[in-house]
This record gives C-alpha cells, sequence and structure tokens, in this order.
C-alpha cells in the first residue's frame, strides 16, 4: 500500500523516528486498528522557508500478519509449537520454533541437522500452509528434552 501525507515541521522528528524504526528488518511495526504494518519504503521532502514548513512523506507500507501455525512438520515428525515465529529476510523464509519433544524425537532432529547440512528439507506448517516449503535445516542453539510418560531417556 502506498500512502502520502503532511506533517507540521514541529513533528517531523517524532515521525521520522517512529518511520526509521517499522523499517528496520526486526522493526516495531506500526499499529492499526486490527493489523500492524512494516515500512517497506520511505522518502520525504520539503520546501526551504516555507511558512509554516511541512514536510510531505511518501510511504509503502507491508501489511504484517501473525501467522501462528498449529503445528509443524519435517522429516516425518509432527511437532507442536510452544512458541512459533516466521519472518522473511533476503526473501528466504525463516521459521524459528519452540517445542517440546521425545528422547527420540531430539534424536531425529539433531540427525537431520547434521546429514542435511547445507541440502532443503520440506517442511509443512498446519494452519499457515498446507504447501511443503523447501527449508534449509539450523543448528539447535540448545534443547530441553522431555521424556514420553513411561519412557526412560
Amino acid at each position: 500500500m502506498q500512502l502520502q501525507l503532511q506533517v507540521p515541521g514541529h513533528l517531523q522528528d517524532d515521525l521520522e523516528s517512529d518511520l526509521k524504526a517499522a523499517a528496520a528488518s526486526a522493526g516495531q511495526p506500526l499499529a492499526g486498528e486490527g493489523t500492524v504494518w512494516l515500512v517497506s519504503g520511505h522518502s520525504y521532502s520539503y520546501t526551504d522557508n516555507a511558512q509554516p514548513l511541512v514536510y510531505t512523506h511518501r510511504l509503502e507500507l507491508q501489511e504484517v500478519e501473525d501467522l501462528q501455525a498449529s503445528a509443524v512438520e519435517v522429516a516425518g515428525l509432527a511437532l507442536t509449537p510452544i512458541l512459533y515465529k516466521e519472518d522473511v529476510h533476503e526473501e528466504a523464509l525463516m521459521v524459528f520454533l519452540v517445542a517440546d519433544v521425545s528422547s527420540k524425537e531430539g534424536e531425529r532432529l539433531e540427525e537431520l541437522i547434521v546429514t542435511q547440512e547445507d541440502r532443503y528439507v520440506d517442511v509443512v506448517r498446519r494452519g499457515v500452509s498446507e504447501t511443503p516449503s523447501a527449508c534449509a535445516s539450523a543448528a539447535v542453539c540448545g534443547s530441553k528434552v522431555k521424556a514420553a510418560p513411561g519412557a526412560t531417556t
């Protein structure tokens, strides 16, 4: 969406700060009624010595969706997210997921990370898209393995 607005000079600094924060890759989206927006493009102009001083801003806004997967399926494993976030960075889908897994599932995930190296695996994000997406496996930064009831680890 493209938007143009005029702002009195005394509000320019505050608006500029908010727009810069919303344009950053991990920026603070602008809150609207029922949705949030990231600034994907921004320019402004003004006329020297104009009275009153008015800045004209041209914005390109991108709606931010809060997508929540009910399950993430990878390599035959169905993981139920405790925390879920996805983002697009340089046209690549990035999924951040925290899930409780059994010892066996944890071993399978570690094996997947080691054996896949730079190759891609199909990932289905239930509740977001039923179409598999090719994703690169990522290193596990930390894990807490929860044993299944009655199982030994």
